[in-house]
C-alpha cells in the first residue's frame, strides 16, 4: 500500500472560504477525474506528485488565485526524468486530449526545472480547459511550448 504522510507545514485547515471537508472533496475529485486518467497514459510508478494541497501563504511564489489551497490542483514530474523538458512537453500534449482539466500548465523554472500543473474544479458547470506555458512564474504562451 501507500504511506501517506501529512507534509508539514501544510496542515489541512479551513481556508480560502472552504471547509476542510470541502477541500477533501476537491482532492477526491482531482484524484478521480485527473490522476486516475493520468495513470492510463503513464504508470503511477513513473510519476511523482511534487505539490498538491497547500496551506495558503506558505509558498514563496504563489498566485493569489492558486487552486492548490482549494485542493483542486497538483503538480507532477516524471520520476525517472524529472528534468527532461522534451518528455514533459510530449506528456502534457497527451494529457491535454485525454484528461479532463480546468488548468493544464507546462511550467519551467530556471535552467533545468520543469513540471506539469493540473487542476480540476468539480463545482464549476464546466472546466475552463486552460492550456498554457509558464516560465519563471510568468505566462509565456497559450498552448504548450518546448523551452530548452
Amino acid at each position: 500500500g501507500y504511506i501517506c504522510v501529512a507534509s508539514s507545514p501544510h496542515k489541512l485547515m479551513d481556508q480560502a472560504g472552504l471547509t476542510k471537508a470541502q477541500i477533501v472533496c476537491n482532492l477526491k475529485n482531482l484524484a478521480e477525474n485527473v490522476l486516475e486518467k493520468l495513470i492510463t497514459i503513464v504508470p503511477k510508478s513513473e510519476i511523482i506528485i511534487t505539490s498538491g494541497y497547500r496551506q495558503k501563504g506558505l509558498v514563496g511564489v504563489e498566485s493569489p488565485t492558486s487552486q492548490h489551497p482549494l485542493g483542486m490542483a497538483c503538480d507532477v514530474v516524471l520520476k525517472k526524468t524529472p528534468r527532461d523538458r522534451k518528455k514533459h512537453f510530449d506528456l502534457i500534449q497527451q494529457i491535454a486530449s485525454a484528461v479532463p482539466h480546468d488548468q493544464l500548465i507546462l511550467e519551467y523554472e530556471g535552467a533545468a526545472t520543469v513540471w506539469i500543473h493540473m487542476s480540476f474544479n468539480a463545482s464549476a458547470s464546466k472546466q475552463r480547459n486552460m492550456n498554457f506555458t509558464m516560465n519563471n512564474h510568468r505566462k509565456v504562451a497559450d498552448g504548450y511550448q518546448l523551452l530548452v
